[in-house]
């Protein structure tokens, strides 16, 4: 699962290099918003992955893949 969420956080960094390269502004927000989830799915932000239960880590990054890949496949 976190080789999945990191192949997300790189896809949407190099998503928000070159939005940004494009000039392209509504572009680069959705590319930093799809930073953002894989971050909060990594543990990265929100709750310290260290205080929340196994379930809880597991479901978040259920859902964060689960956002990630429903918006890699409609954009």
């Amino acid at each position: 699962m976190r080789a999945t969420l990191q192949h997300h956080l790189g896809v949407a960094r190099s998503a928000v290099r070159t939005s940004k390269k494009a000039g392209d502004d509504d572009a680069v927000a959705a590319a930093r918003e799809r930073v953002g989830i894989a971050k909060r799915g990594l543990g990265e932000r929100g709750d310290p992955w260290w205080d929340l239960s196994t379930d809880d880590r597991r479901t978040r990054w259920d859902d964060a893949v689960a956002e990630l890949d429903a918006r890699e496949e409609s954009g």
